[in-house]
């Protein structure tokens, strides 16, 4: 069997600088570029040929897809690039589809197959299972056999497998430098709250970028399932690079705060800011205002002091943070403080205490703290009658004192004002 070439204009022009001359060229079939299995036809000098009726022998050649190369050679004896085409070789008989196979990106070591009616022709529609992927990008690859044991060529189709559940977007990262690799001026930012849709457009910040005007700025977003969407591009008229929020005020709130209540805190609102991030004691709830310049608590029954913290940020940074110490509003303490049978008096006091057990049960073990939490003292009394604790060297405020007695353990509370 042979097969013909026509119409293949190949020119000399592709080498360098001068005008070139082609003497010769070769052709060889699929793998087949050993030496022998290459031939070289030469022909008249010129600066173009036209291969027009080259009868080429592929009796050797199974039945299916094949290829064959051709390179140029020019009279400086140097050779050309290489120029290919498929073609395909069949029995000439009438053949049906029978079958075919499908498999996911590189595994194709776990081909699937699937079967259908057979004909000459076919239109089916198959349903890959995809069970086992990563949830993103992929490709499904597919071909067809035929009653010759004939493959076609493969087929490739892009899909994205995605959750059935609910997906929102928890991160932001553009640039501009379209240049391989890690861009200079990449930009990332959080999306809080997470959001199922989000407006770009309002959110953006040109960070330490060294570009104004239109520009092609590239976007991708991140949802919670760790995917990243596809890079969208987008001109944009930057007339101004940002740079981070401004620094944050004083934080405007009681600073006595009582248990069971309702507090609210607030800072000035900073220029720059797309995000306020508030910290605050264990034990408080917010019910308003999480993520703005306000924000409100519910206090619990009972915490010990701590502190309101707010730290504002955008694309392009962070600002603070500002604090604010908050303490229990304990201040209606009676002389005596009774808690079950132990009394501790006077209370308050300039930081000379009379603990005073009315049970039999000995004391063990008594440790307080300060209004941040911290151990001033720790105690293991020689006696379990009466209990003098000096808190004259500490600073004015509120202690919380734990009694360990047997089994049990007692809290207390305590307020030093010099």
């Amino acid at each position: 069997m042979r097969i013909p070439i026509f119409a293949w204009l190949i020119l000399a022009s592709g080498w360098a600088h001068a005008q070139n001359n082609i003497v010769a060229y070769e052709h060889w079939l699929d793998e087949l570029d050993a030496v022998g299995q290459r031939t070289l036809v030469p022909i008249t000098s010129g600066g173009t040929i036209a291969i027009t009726a080259a009868d080429i022998s592929v009796d050797q050649l199974s039945l299916g897809l094949h290829r064959i190369h051709f390179r140029v050679k020019d009279d400086n004896s140097a050779w050309s690039s290489v120029l290919h085409r498929s073609f395909y070789i069949s029995s000439g008989n009438s053949v049906a589809l029978i079958s075919g196979e499908y498999w996911f990106d590189q595994l194709d070591q776990t081909r699937v197959p699937f079967s259908f009616g057979q004909a000459e022709n076919i239109d089916i529609t198959i349903d890959p299972v995809a069970t086992g992927l990563d949830l993103g990008l992929h490709r499904v690859h597919y071909r067809i056999k035929d009653s010759e044991s004939q493959w076609s060529a493969v087929i490739s189709r892009t899909f994205h497998l995605q959750s059935n559940e609910q997906v929102n977007l928890t991160l932001l990262r553009y640039w501009s430098d379209n240049a391989s690799g890690y861009p200079n001026d990449m930009t990332t930012m959080a999306i809080e709250p997470e959001v199922e849709v989000w407006d770009v457009i309002d959110e953006v910040e040109f960070c330490t970028w060294q570009n104004t005007g239109n520009t092609n700025v590239y976007f991708q977003l991140k949802d919670d399932h760790s995917q990243w969407s596809s890079v969208i591009k987008r001109i944009f008229d930057i007339d101004l690079v940002a740079t981070g929020p401004d620094a944050v005020g004083s934080i405007t709130g009681p600073i006595l705060v009582p248990t069971n209540g309702t507090v609210t805190y607030s800072v000035p609102v900073v220029p720059g800011a797309a995000n306020y991030a508030w910290t605050y004691p264990a034990g408080w709830t917010v019910i308003g205002g999480s993520s703005g310049d306000s924000i409100t608590f519910e206090t619990p029954d009972d915490f010990l002091n701590g502190q309101v913290t707010v730290t504002v940020s955008n694309a392009c940074g962070q600002s603070g943070p500002s604090t604010i110490d908050v303490v229990l509003d304990d201040t209606g303490l009676n002389a005596v403080s009774v808690a079950e049978d132990i009394q501790i008096f006077p209370n308050p006091s300039t930081g000379q205490f009379i603990l005073l057990p009315n049970n039999n049960a000995p004391i063990e073990h008594l440790t307080i703290h300060n209004a941040t939490g911290q151990l001033v003292q720790d105690i293991h009394p020689a006696q379990s009658d009466r209990l003098t604790m000096d808190l004259s060297d500490e600073a004015n405020g509120l202690y919380t004192i734990l009694i360990s007695q047997e089994n049990r353990q007692t809290k207390m509370k305590v307020m030093v004002q010099h």
